[in-house]
């Protein structure tokens, strides 16, 4: 600016002084004048959208810290705030207000907040989220679902046990591993989730206690509690001549009902292929 003016004033003074023709100077003058109008408006312009732009950007940190709900008091919309705002880390200095129940993450500008695993909110508030509402499914069918702070439990159904092998709660054979309480003369039935009990041949009672029935043995024929009316043949015969002496007495060779029934024989006599019923 000062080397147009200091122009101006020269040629001015030449113009004056030599008594140059006034058309020539005057037109100079006029374009220097012009040059002179031109650079300060665009001089202005600049400077003008400089300004417009820093309060552009002022007014973008503030948005991004009033959506973050960060408190801060050094912003004046003054450009030289910004180094200090990105050189702050709320998150080290325990400057947020995160809730307890999340974590705070530090951003180029400012900080954000994410609720911890099993807990859902904006970061500032979290609420523990209930999976056994959200997935009823999610302990499988034979496990019962319980909800804890950011997580869950589950817990078998009575009569099943986790099986490691699959992850999952699977039937107890309580008959198969012989911790029914049936009683001893009875049979087990494994059923899902529990067993019940059936009272065997000759006995009556709910299965766990049984109590044995009167067995109305004739001939050669004698009651054995929880087997029957049986009669042993001592003599050596083959099956087929085993199970005629049988229907000579008006019986027929053993067949258990069931395992039970067999083993309560078994423990009588050594020979089945004997024993006629």
């Amino acid at each position: 600016m000062g080397y147009v003016t200091s122009l101006w004033v020269v040629l001015c003074l030449f113009a004056c002084g030599s008594k140059a023709q006034e058309t020539g100077v005057s037109d100079i003058l006029a374009r220097i004048q012009a040059l002179t109008d031109q650079y300060a408006s665009q001089r202005t312009e600049v400077f003008a959208k400089v300004e417009e732009m820093k309060t552009e950007l002022i007014q973008e940190v503030r948005e991004i810290i009033d959506k973050n709900k960060v408190k801060v008091t050094s912003v004046k919309g003054d450009l030289a705030d910004l180094q200090q705002l990105l050189e702050t880390d709320e998150c080290a200095q325990m400057s947020h207000n995160c809730s307890a129940e999340a974590i705070c993450i530090d951003t180029r500008v400012s900080f954000r907040c994410k609720c911890k695993p099993g807990l859902t909110g904006d970061g500032y508030s979290c609420t523990d989220i209930d999976e056994c509402a959200v997935n009823e499914t999610i302990c499988g069918p034979n496990a019962v679902c319980e909800n804890t702070a950011g997580g869950h439990t589950c817990d078998c159904m009575e009569g099943y046990a986790l099986r490691e092998s699959s992850g999952t709660c699977e039937d107890i054979d309580e008959c198969g591993e012989g911790t029914s309480n049936c009683s001893t003369y009875a049979i087990c039935n494994n059923l899902p989730g529990g067993y019940n009990c059936t009272c065997s041949i000759y006995h009556e009672g709910d299965g766990f206690i049984c109590t044995g029935i009167e067995m109305n043995c004739t001939g050669p024929f004698k009651a054995v509690e929880g087997i029957g009316c049986i009669h042993i043949i001592t003599e050596s015969q083959n099956f087929d001549q085993s199970r005629e002496a049988c229907k000579e007495l008006g019986g027929d060779l053993f067949v258990a009902d069931n395992k039970h029934h067999y083993l309560r024989l078994a423990q009588h006599f050594r020979s089945t292929d004997q024993a006629c019923k």
